[in-house]
Protein backbone atom coordinates (compact mmCIF):
# COMPACT_ATOMS: atom_id res chain seq x y z
CA UNK A 1 0.00 0.00 0.00
CA UNK A 2 1.16 3.51 -0.67
CA UNK A 3 1.05 6.36 1.87
CA UNK A 4 -2.25 7.75 0.63
CA UNK A 5 -3.97 4.39 0.97
CA UNK A 6 -2.52 3.91 4.46
CA UNK A 7 -3.82 7.32 5.55
CA UNK A 8 -7.29 6.51 4.21
CA UNK A 9 -7.25 3.17 6.00
CA UNK A 10 -6.14 4.83 9.27
CA UNK A 11 -9.02 7.30 8.97
CA UNK A 12 -11.47 4.47 8.27
CA UNK A 13 -10.26 2.60 11.35
CA UNK A 14 -10.59 5.64 13.60
CA UNK A 15 -14.01 6.78 12.44
CA UNK A 16 -15.79 3.58 11.42
CA UNK A 17 -13.94 0.59 12.85
CA UNK A 18 -13.19 1.97 16.31
CA UNK A 19 -15.96 4.61 16.24
CA UNK A 20 -14.15 7.04 18.53
CA UNK A 21 -16.25 9.63 20.33
CA UNK A 22 -15.03 13.01 21.56
CA UNK A 23 -13.11 12.65 24.83
CA UNK A 24 -13.02 8.84 24.65
CA UNK A 25 -9.82 7.16 25.79
CA UNK A 26 -8.20 4.75 23.36
CA UNK A 27 -5.28 2.45 24.09
CA UNK A 28 -3.28 1.48 21.03
CA UNK A 29 -1.34 -1.76 21.26
CA UNK A 30 0.64 -2.60 18.16
CA UNK A 31 3.78 -4.26 16.94
CA UNK A 32 6.29 -1.67 15.85
CA UNK A 33 7.16 -3.25 12.54
CA UNK A 34 4.95 -0.56 10.90
CA UNK A 35 5.59 2.56 13.03
CA UNK A 36 4.51 4.95 10.29
CA UNK A 37 1.07 3.34 10.05
CA UNK A 38 0.67 3.24 13.84
CA UNK A 39 1.46 6.97 13.92
CA UNK A 40 -1.15 7.62 11.21
CA UNK A 41 -3.79 5.72 13.18
CA UNK A 42 -2.97 7.63 16.37
CA UNK A 43 -3.17 10.96 14.53
CA UNK A 44 -6.60 10.03 13.14
CA UNK A 45 -7.79 8.94 16.58
CA UNK A 46 -6.85 12.36 17.99
CA UNK A 47 -8.57 14.09 15.05
CA UNK A 48 -11.68 12.03 15.76
CA UNK A 49 -11.71 13.31 19.34
CA UNK A 50 -9.87 10.68 21.36
CA UNK A 51 -8.51 12.01 24.64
Amino acid sequence: MNKTQLKRYAKLLAKTGINVKKGQWVIVQADLDQPEFVEMVVEELYRAGAG
